[in-house]
């Protein structure tokens, strides 16, 4: 019983040991901006799941390390002192000592408080202060991936299909901006639908006007489908 229970501490020293490793390796801030915010990556499984079985499978792929995540900045509380860390990766251990819920507040803004114990034989949790958490995009694109899902079923809403997206009150999006989104989403979704393109792109930025032409033009000629032989 009692090597039991030591083979047991020590397989949790070793879980903590590699996620200090993986904490400790942060990434640049130009890969940070290509990471996906929750709210984007729920966004971006639509075809596949609803919001709530997207959320599950995602938590689920963060625990199972399939999914790789990092916090834009993290405050790591010890007993007496705090350490901040950017850009610091989170492992797959601490995500399975935090359960995650529907009505969190992380999905749609990223915050996140988590804990974890500061040793392998502590029973006493310790916070860890999360903000602007995103997800490694191949991570996310797996969940499609593996589900065989044909992107062409993704269907546009109603707002999509009459062009309307968003109020007019709200000003256009720069053409930056979605510059810079189209350079990844084209990554990730080489073959995707307009629909998806525009869904995606709507969803990143909520609080602009994303002008139907301007994803067409980023886009540029998509392939079509063979001709019928006509006789």
């Amino acid at each position: 019983m009692l090597r039991a229970e030591q083979l047991d501490r020590d397989q949790k020293a070793e879980q903590l040991r590699l996620e200090a490793l993986a904490a400790a390796k942060a990434i640049s801030p130009d890969e940070y901006e290509q990471w996906l915010p929750p709210r984007v990556a729920i966004k971006m499984l639509e075809p596949l799941l609803p919001e709530p079985l997207a959320k599950t499978e995602v938590y689920n792929r963060l625990c199972g390390g399939e999914i790789l995540s990092v916090a834009r900045t993290a405050n790591w509380y010890h007993q007496s002192t705090v350490e901040t860390k950017d850009l610091g990766k989170l492992g797959a251990f601490i995500w399975q000592m935090n359960k995650l819920h529907d009505h969190d507040l992380f999905w749609s803004t990223g915050t996140h408080k988590l804990s974890r114990p500061l040793h392998h034989s502590s029973s006493t949790r310790h916070p860890v202060e999360c903000f602007g958490i995103r997800f490694e995009p191949g991570g996310v694109q797996k969940v499609l991936r593996d589900s065989g899902v044909d992107l062409e079923l993704a269907k546009p809403s109603p707002s999509e299909g009459s062009g309307a997206i968003g109020e007019e009150s709200k000003s256009s999006v720069s053409k930056a901006d979605l510059a810079r989104w189209h350079e990844i989403f084209a990554k990730l979704h080489p073959d995707a639908p307009e629909a998806l393109a525009l869904r995606s792109a709507v969803a990143l930025f909520p609080d602009n006007h994303v002008p139907r032409q301007w994803v067409r033009d980023l886009r540029g000629p998509q392939k079509r489908g063979k001709p019928t032989n006509r006789h």
